[in-house]
């Protein structure tokens, strides 16, 4: 949420206050680059909640049938530690995966068109 407000006020400001293109440049730069900030975090967010989806299968397909009993009563309880995939949260509220990097994406990019819309009606507006 927080770098969805950082990019689209920026994003604002390129629109309203960079009059020449090296202003323009270098807002761009900072909008690509917190995007890039973002994004591996969420990409090794999505990972680790894709391998602990693929690790109760994983252990499954093991050899474990021919381990000892006391091997084995460990793999049960720890297969049922991963029933519940494991995931990353930003402040224990928001997981942290690509579903969420793509929602962020879409948020900047909803809150600029309306904005252009806006801005677009108050110019093409008649004045009183």
């Amino acid at each position: 949420m927080t770098t969805s407000l950082m990019v689209g006020c920026t994003l604002l400001n390129i629109m309203i206050f960079a009059v020449d293109n090296l202003a323009r440049v270098g807002h761009l730069a900072y909008v690509m680059a917190l995007l890039m900030e973002v994004y591996p975090l969420c990409y090794y967010g999505q990972s680790l909640l894709d391998d602990s989806n693929r690790l109760a299968n994983t252990i499954f397909h093991a050899n474990w049938i021919k381990q000892n009993e006391k091997f084995r009563k460990m793999l049960v309880v720890f297969t049922q530690h991963t029933q519940k995939p494991m995931e990353l949260l930003a402040g224990k509220l928001i997981p942290i995966n690509l579903t969420t990097f793509v929602s962020v994406s879409s948020k900047i990019y909803f809150v600029e068109l309306n904005y252009l819309l806006l801005l677009f009606l108050y110019i093409h507006s008649p004045s009183f």
